[in-house]
């Protein structure tokens, strides 16, 4: 997310830890590359200045992810990117063929992916999930294009007991994650809106 450097890398891996823990309970094979690989601009609002952070990021990230074809080959990947990661996520999967190293992609808490039509992230109906905590502000205002939830094809799934923009590594969303990223995806929950309609 914005504002990351590697002060904060320990926050970063007890989240991968914890996504980590999550999936080889479905799956003993399973294994989560977190990776800081990118500069963040201080915030969402940053402009002209954080769509060049995330192109670059992008780039960064195709990159690392190249590298390491041999290793990921024949193997189930999922990508997933918090916050600003699923702007840089976005601009991946529309500029650097994010779609040919991975199989599916899940955007938390995000400002947007660089774009208002699913068709310009390059992937398939269904191969985009998305998590957004209905009180998570930044992801519901964020300037970066339309909500991911919000694009024809995308799936929105539940992240129940998920408050605010930083704790979806836990509870309903990190199970989710977890099977999505497995495989799993039959028992993923959608999204329950915990807002009640006036009668």
């Amino acid at each position: 997310g914005v504002g990351n450097d590697l002060s904060d890398w320990a926050k970063i891996e007890s989240q991968a830890l914890l996504l980590y823990g999550s999936m080889t309970e479905l799956d003993p094979n399973a294994a989560v590359i977190a990776c800081l690989c990118y500069d963040t601009p201080d915030n969402v609002l940053s402009g002209g200045a954080a769509q060049w952070d995330a192109m670059v990021g992008a780039g960064e990230i195709a990159d690392t992810l190249t590298s390491a074809t041999a290793y990921l080959d024949g193997k189930h990947v999922t990508m997933i990117g918090h916050s600003y990661g699923s702007v840089v996520m976005g601009w991946g999967l529309q500029h650097y063929g994010f779609n040919q190293l991975a199989d599916d992609f899940i955007a938390i808490g995000s400002p947007g992916m660089g774009t208002n039509r699913y068709r310009d992230l390059n992937i398939a109906p269904g191969l985009l999930w998305v998590g957004q905590a209905a009180d998570d502000l930044i992801a519901r205002y964020g300037p970066h294009g339309k909500q991911p939830h919000r694009l024809a094809g995308a799936q929105r799934f539940g992240t129940g007991g998920a408050k605010g923009h930083s704790e979806y590594y836990e509870g309903e969303s990190l199970y989710n994650m977890a099977r999505i990223a497995t495989g799993h995806t039959d028992p993923v929950s959608p999204f329950v809106s915990p807002w009640r309609p006036r009668p």
